[in-house]
């Protein structure tokens, strides 16, 4: 009976009988694949109020045993079929606090959500179940999804693309088990080419978050965005490295206004580089500069300049359709970033010492440009 369920599972045995399930609940009440297949098979049969019932008693289950991810999806799923009241979700949400589960990342990714990013998260996560040694992407394949580990284990082995064909030798490997995450589909705005070679050891259940799903959550839900990138250890690979020559002694606020920044030669101060972009943060002693689509030459070029210790000087200005403030300070630091869902890098530039007068002008200026 055992491997039968397990067939049931991974979808090498197809049940399409409603009523065959009833013997399975009798020999494993508590398992709570069975309820939610069966749920999809009642769905299916257009028994949407009795799939919606057997998905809340998959979800229950799959809370009580401490497997979170498969309780959202399946909360999620009772959700879809028959719409809760305010009460229902309170009560759900409470009851999420009461398991010991927050040891784990996506959890606290999870719970540190608002409610109504915690709804629409669950809402666009899906199960996929995948057979044992099952090859799940291969080298140079290109990823539009992340996903996050339900249960059971695989295998991910690191290649050194060369080429869209050929790869070199492995990197170390590693086990992907249960609430890990593997996959690439942010920045959503690029192309993703896989580097690993991951294979099933066992039967693996995982929940997927596709790119267009991502994308919507995002541009939604700004912390989403921010929880997803710290949550899947995302980096930019560059070219450049990130530089940090001097450190910031004050605090910044996250003003967003546009800017245009001349990179002044070091012999006459005459404009080597004029850019234009928009502010990522500010202080009274400097500023965070994002320009637009900077080329792939210049951060190179500006790499080279701070990594140099160049000392190079910069007039950064604050600007509308009426008005413009003009500030001079020196090129400090350069640092990759993502940016709504695009990699870019932010400019620090320190500020000129000035009287604290000024200091409180420049904010209220910058305000009004914002």
């Amino acid at each position: 009976m055992h491997s039968i369920v397990e067939g049931i599972i991974g979808g090498t045995i197809t049940v399409t009988n409603p009523e065959a399930f009833s013997s399975f609940f009798l020999q494993y009440p508590d398992n709570p694949d069975l309820y939610y297949m069966y749920a999809g098979l009642l769905k299916n049969n257009s028994q949407n109020q009795s799939a919606a019932t057997f998905y809340g008693k998959a979800a229950q289950i799959s809370i009580a045993s401490g497997n979170l991810i498969k309780g959202i999806i399946s909360q999620a799923h009772k959700w879809k079929l028959s719409r809760p009241s305010r009460e229902e979700i309170e009560s759900f949400f409470s009851n999420l606090n009461n398991f010991n589960h927050h040891n784990h990342s996506f959890c606290q990714f999870f719970t540190s959500l608002s409610l109504s990013e915690k709804i629409d998260l669950m809402l666009n996560l899906d199960i996929v179940v995948i057979p044992s040694k099952t090859i799940v992407i291969r080298p140079g394949e290109i990823e539009d999804s992340i996903y996050f580990v339900i249960s059971g284990e695989a295998k991910e082995s690191y290649y050194q693309l060369l080429d869209s064909k050929s790869k070199s030798n492995a990197m170390p490997s590693r086990i992907i088990r249960e609430y890990d995450n593997f996959g690439k589909a942010y920045p959503y705005s690029e192309e993703h080419k896989s580097r690993s070679y991951i294979e099933t050891i066992t039967l693996m259940q995982l929940a997927k978050l596709s790119k267009d799903s991502l994308r919507e959550l995002c541009q939604k839900y700004p912390r989403i965005e921010q929880e997803i990138i710290r949550l899947c250890g995302i980096r930019t690979d560059s070219v450049i490295p990130t530089v940090e020559i001097k450190l910031r002694t004050s605090n910044r606020y996250a003003i967003k206004a546009k800017m245009n920044v001349e990179v002044l030669k070091p012999s006459n101060h005459a404009s080597e580089y004029s850019l234009s972009g928009f502010s990522k943060d500010l202080s009274v002693t400097g500023v965070g500069f994002i320009p637009d689509q900077p080329s792939k030459e210049l951060k190179e070029s500006l790499a080279r300049i701070i990594e140099g210790n160049e000392q190079r000087r910069v007039s950064a200005s604050f600007y509308n359709d009426n008005i413009s403030l003009s500030i001079l300070g020196e090129l400090v630091r350069m640092q990759e970033i993502v940016e709504s869902g695009r990699k870019t890098i932010v400019l620090g530039i320190q500020f000129d010492n000035m009287p604290p007068n000024m200091q409180g002008f420049i904010f209220s200026a910058a305000k009004i440009f914002s």
